[in-house]
């Protein structure tokens, strides 16, 4: 009578293994980073020795979730984690699911690593009754998407996490889009009781990273390293809030950026055609935008201040951008300034400038003769392989823009206009500086305070400043 061969055990850490891999709500150690790890492919070594060696300094906690492994459909998979990442196991560090708190966990929901959009069909997730929770997705890739959380609530974050093991696809087209989207890296977290703050962390060549303005090598060893540029969230001089400028100047000092790029450094408000028929919007306007010549009044003053706070050597970059200029430039076009006696001397001194052919009619408007560094729209300025110089509201042939259609002109690149953080791909958003609830941002709103500082290499971190607060 013929006996089944029994089936040899699987040696090594695999996936169905480490299923019971979870924790619930633990906020013991404050700090964590967090990544993944794919069945079957290798571990990069030097950065998970700058990781290991930065969690040690930091009295961090490092999570590793555990992805599968998928290379080849309908045939067997590699499943076994490296060995690196089985010993990260045993040490309880690798994991399946992760609570920190009552506001935000990680898990790995088993998309393939070489899924384009890891966030894809998960914005319902972390919506459980009354309660709203951020929710960090295993990934190679990083992306970031913020959702508004109800009126009352601070919005929520879908973040896919990087990975500390390396593109391992095949070569036809969705494995090479996926080895040009692959990402060594990870998120770091710090709790502050039952907020959050989060940032990325990618690895250059060497397995190091920069983080906050400090270079972190595999030896264990830092050392400061300048931001190469730092793009601030959306300013709107009048608007802006005090708190999360004084957060940005913190970041300033810590990052010594060499050039800051400004997006919609004036709203507009004292000319803008969409308080054109609503009269009891235009008695309201704050008294010190009550008028065209106030306002610029207060968008140089606001710029004089961060140039004195940035490095004196630093290069203040204003990006064209839908409110400053267009709404400027709309203004005049449209011949409004015509029948608007308040404003029509300064206006009309503008208009003169524009028929004799100025460049910069803003420029002109603050302060003609400033050293700034005032973009055009059409011109490109490069810093590390990051176009700066994209505000966001248009794409290609003067299209509707948007984080995917920016990313698909430009390649990589960091951009304003939404008010709202976000990462696709290697198109990064920055968020806004103003205080987050307008008269135009009625409901639910996904705005926060965030800014960008970019470093060598392309190595990149949104900063997400919460009531003044940057990090803990």
């Amino acid at each position: 009578m013929a006996t089944s061969k029994k089936k040899k055990p699987v040696e090594g850490l695999t996936r169905e293994k480490a299923e019971k891999s979870r924790k619930f709500y633990d906020s013991s150690y404050g700090r964590y980073f967090i990544t993944a790890a794919v069945a079957g492919a290798p571990v990069d070594r030097k950065f998970l020795a700058t990781v290991e060696k930065f969690c040690e300094q930091k009295k961090a906690k490092l999570i590793v979730l555990l992805m599968r492994g998928h290379k080849r459909s309908l045939e067997p998979q590699d499943h076994i984690y490296a060995p690196e990442v089985e010993r990260l196991h045993k040490e309880g560090k690798a994991f399946v699911e992760y609570g920190f708190n009552s506001n935000l966990k990680a898990l790995d929901v088993q998309v393939n690593p070489q899924q384009v959009l890891p966030l894809t069909g998960l914005t319902r997730y972390g919506v459980d009754g009354d309660k709203r929770y951020s929710v960090l997705v295993a990934s190679p890739r990083q992306h970031m998407k913020i959702l508004p959380s109800g009126n009352n609530l601070h919005p929520r974050m879908l973040h896919s996490t990087g990975a500390i093991t390396l593109p391992d696809y095949q070569k036809n087209r969705l494995g090479r889009i996926s080895t040009q989207d692959h990402v060594i890296g990870g998120l770091f977290v710090t709790l502050d009781k039952e907020k959050f703050h989060l940032t990325q962390v990618q690895a250059d060549t060497d397995g190091s990273m920069v983080l906050y303005g400090k270079r972190h090598f595999p030896d264990g060893l830092s050392q400061e390293e300048r931001a190469e540029a730092f793009v601030m969230g959306d300013l709107h001089a009048g608007f802006d809030c005090p708190k999360t400028m004084q957060a940005w100047y913190e970041v300033f000092q810590a990052t010594q950026p060499k050039r800051v790029f400004l997006h919609d450094i004036m709203d507009g408000v004292s000319i803008s055609h969409h308080l054109e028929h609503k009269p009891i919007d235009r008695l309201n306007r704050p008294h010190e935008l009550s008028t065209l010549e106030k306002e610029l009044f207060v968008v140089g003053k606001r710029l004089a201040e961060i140039k004195a706070k940035m490095p004196s050597d630093g290069e203040l970059n204003i990006v064209a951008s839908n409110h400053a200029p267009d709404h400027l430039v709309r203004y005049l076009d449209e011949g409004r300034y015509l029948t608007d006696s308040v404003n029509y001397a300064l206006a009309h001194e503008l208009m003169n400038l524009r028929i004799k052919g100025s460049r910069s009619i803003l420029k002109d408007a603050v302060d003609p003769d400033s050293e700034y560094n005032w973009l055009d729209r059409n011109k490109d300025y490069i810093v590390e392989g990051f176009n700066l110089s994209v505000h966001g509201d248009k794409a290609a042939n003067g299209s509707r823009g948007s984080p995917e259609a920016l990313e698909r002109t430009y390649g990589k690149g960091v951009s304003g206009h939404t008010h709202t953080p976000q990462i696709v791909h290697r198109w990064v958003v920055a968020g806004t500086s103003t205080k987050l609830r307008l008269s135009y941002n009625d409901g639910a709103s996904s705005w926060l305070n965030a800014s960008v500082v970019l470093y060598k290499n392309g190595l990149f971190q949104i900063v997400i400043a919460m009531d003044g607060r940057w990090t803990k």
